[in-house]
């Protein structure tokens, strides 16, 4: 007994030990290693390189306007004599910035020549960082601007804005992706209401932030002044709540037409079809198609169900014969095609569909009762395209599922907001309505790509169509139960961010509606999510060297990093000030998003059951931020291989994905 214990905990050390070597294979785990060394070399010597050249640039460039220009006690001022203004670089944020395309050069599995290409793009970024502060000068000399705090955060705003487009342009160009469509509106609307709360939401957004600086203690250019501008975003956000506020004070067009079109109880329902697709799906497709036949028995028009099955290796197909021969209310058709996506199999369904409306639901789902009717009811508005609804987890019982349940929650606040300016940018593919026109004219779904929900989401809203968001209709559907899960689920929403993106490029030149500067904000965003996955590392390398002055003005003053010393008293010290400082930051920023959860839990009667995972939602996009680069990670070596998307090259993207899923399972 005995000697098979022991056989068991050197089993259980090996297998321990083996992690480690494996761990350092994983990308975020890469990027985090390199990250930091890359970080101490830059600060090492306070980045004096860098800052010194922009200076020097800055210093030229200005001589060719005609601006005097003079360094005074290692300070660069421009001006005149009567009036000279001191150059403040943001330098923690260019750094950062910087780190983040090097390191992601250094790290990334990939080829020469994508390796090039990112560093080209740090370049332009490096470039842009002396733009920004060369119209920041013009501005400041042209119209007497004094350089007060506000000027200050106003330049490390605009550097961080334009840092992240850059960014983001280089991962759409160094990734292999689908190529752009091109689409022709077919209905002309007027945006004036949706330009104003537009813009109303974007002015409180811009006073919030403002607010938030000036109420945290923190010099702009600190490393912690960095850790608040790159979650600048979440802070705007903030406005969301507004924009929330103004949906449920505001009367919904939809609801307007319903008091006209719904006087007569007794006009027809129309027609509506249940479209979706299955891929081992045994456990579950019962229940789902059980619980729309039970809807349609509440609802007067015809309800039609057809399944897809996309090549399931169970015995899914024969589960939803069964099934559908035991209908009641609904009336049913099952198809069974080769494996070939997710895309491919909804548009095989499509071409089978006859009613006007669809609903377009994941076949690991239930329905909850009270769909159809107030879905349909949308779509008396002859401009709505779509409709989407909220997905709850199914049974909650892990912490991530109730923690995602969570997190829709909160995230209903941030749909509304896009629904009150015409701009969301995805409606969930667990659960959305669509008119069939639309689709058809749409073209139906994009195949061989990850994300057709929300490409197909925004191409509708280019082609004019309105999109709408109910948050009175929900639905349930399987999430990731585990950790492991949960991983594949978000790795497999990264590469679907950059597929649905890349189609939509176009919108950024067609300028209809909200919706394109919102497409952008949400490329700002994105790249600011990467951006605070540097953020780490980086803040070791600044402990490790003493770049920690300028963390609290009262307490450090101006003094320079060199002049700290790096004795032990000191570093215990930098130490200790660190979390308070990070913790005062995120209860700063997202003190109200808490509030808001609880709130929304509230209203969705979840308040008991998931209470206390209101406090890990900050780990969860801590933890999902990281598969988030996992992604990334997978794309970047996978493009190496590739010169353009196609079936061929998307077949073997899923096989280098799965590929990479269980290596790290094994």
């Amino acid at each position: 007994m005995t000697h098979l214990q022991d056989i068991k905990k050197v089993d259980r050390k090996s297998k321990i030990l083996s992690i480690f070597p494996r761990f350092l294979t994983w990308f975020p785990a890469r990027f985090t290693i390199f990250g930091f060394i890359i970080s101490y070399l830059l600060l090492y010597h306070d980045a004096a390189f860098f800052t010194k050249t922009e200076e020097e640039i800055l210093f030229n460039i200005v001589k060719v306007f005609g601006i005097a220009s003079s360094y005074l006690h290692g300070d660069l001022l421009v001006g005149n004599i009567f009036s000279m203004h001191t150059i403040s670089l943001p330098t923690k944020i260019q750094i950062l910035f910087l780190v983040f395309f090097l390191t992601l050069a250094a790290s990334s599995k990939t080829s020469a020549k994508i390796r090039g290409k990112i560093l080209l793009f740090g370049g332009l970024c490096y470039l842009c960082f002396i733009a920004v502060q060369l119209v920041g000068i013009l501005i400041t000399i042209g119209f007497n601007v004094d350089q007060n705090s506000l000027y200050d955060e106003s330049i490390t705003l605009a550097t961080t804005i334009t840092s992240a487009l850059v960014l983001e342009a280089m991962l759409f160009s160094v990734l292999v992706l689908p190529k752009p469509t091109k689409v022709t509106p077919v209905i002309k609307r007027n945006y004036r209401s949706e330009y104003l709360f537009f813009a109303l939401t974007i002015s409180v957004s811009l006073l919030l932030y403002h607010l938030i600086i000036h109420i945290l203690p923190i010099q702009t250019n600190s490393v912690f002044g960095a850790y608040v501008i790159i979650n600048v975003l979440i802070m705007i956000n903030l406005s969301n709540y507004l924009g929330y506020i103004i949906w449920e004070v505001r009367t919904p067009k939809w609801t307007k037409i319903i008091k006209l079109a719904y006087k007569d109880d007794h006009k027809p329902k129309p027609p509506v079809t249940f479209l979706m697709t299955a891929y081992n799906e045994k456990e579950i497709i019962r229940k789902c198609i059980e619980s729309i036949d039970k809807i349609a028995s509440q609802y007067d028009g015809k309800t039609s169900i057809i399944v897809v099955d996309d090549g399931s290796t169970d015995n899914s197909a024969k589960i939803t014969a069964d099934t559908i021969l035991n209908l009641k209310y609904a009336e049913g058709k099952s198809f069974i095609i080769p494996h070939s996506g997710k895309g491919t199999a909804l548009n095989f369904g499509l071409k089978h569909v006859t009613d006007d409306i669809i609903f377009r639901i994941d076949s690991d789902s239930v329905m909850q009762e009270n769909t159809i009717d107030r879905m349909v009811r949308h779509f008396e508005d002859p401009e709505v395209g779509s409709v989407g609804g909220m997905v709850f987890a199914l049974n909650p019982k892990s912490m991530w599922q109730k923690i995602f349940d969570v997190s829709t929650a909160l995230f209903s606040a941030f749909k509304r907001n896009g629904d009150l300016f015409d701009a969301l940018i995805i409606q969930a593919g667990a659960f959305s309505v669509f008119r069939r026109e639309a689709l058809i004219r749409a073209g139906g779904w994009a195949e061989n790509q990850n994300g057709e929900d929300g490409e197909i989401t925004v191409r509708l809203g280019r082609l004019g169509y309105r999109l709408d968001f109910d948050d009175g209709v929900s639905l349930l559907s399987d999430a990731p139960v585990n950790l492991s899960e949960l991983r594949r689920q978000r790795a497999r929403w990264a590469i679907a961010y950059y597929h649905s993106r890349s189609r939509n490029l176009n919108i950024i030149r067609e300028l209809r509606g909200p919706r394109t500067v919102y497409f952008l904000y949400n490329l700002v965003g994105h790249g600011l999510g990467l951006i605070s996955f540097a953020f780490w590392p980086f803040l070791v390398a600044v402990v490790v060297t003493g770049g920690v002055t300028g963390l609290f003005p009262s307490i450090w003053g101006n003094l320079n990093a060199k002049d700290i010393s790096l004795s032990f008293h000191s570093l215990i010290s930098h130490l200790i000030a660190i979390p308070f400082y990070l913790v005062m930051i995120e209860a700063v920023t997202f003190s109200l998003h808490y509030l808001f959860a609880i709130y929304f839990l509230v209203k969705y009667k979840r308040l008991r059951s998931h209470i206390w995972y209101v406090y890990l939602l900050r780990i969860w996009f801590v933890v999902i931020s990281s598969f988030r680069m996992e992604g990334l990670g997978i794309l970047l070596s996978w493009s190496a291989k590739w010169k353009r998307h196609n079936p061929e090259s998307y077949e073997d993207q899923r096989r280098v994905f799965s590929d990479s899923m269980k290596f790290w399972e094994s």
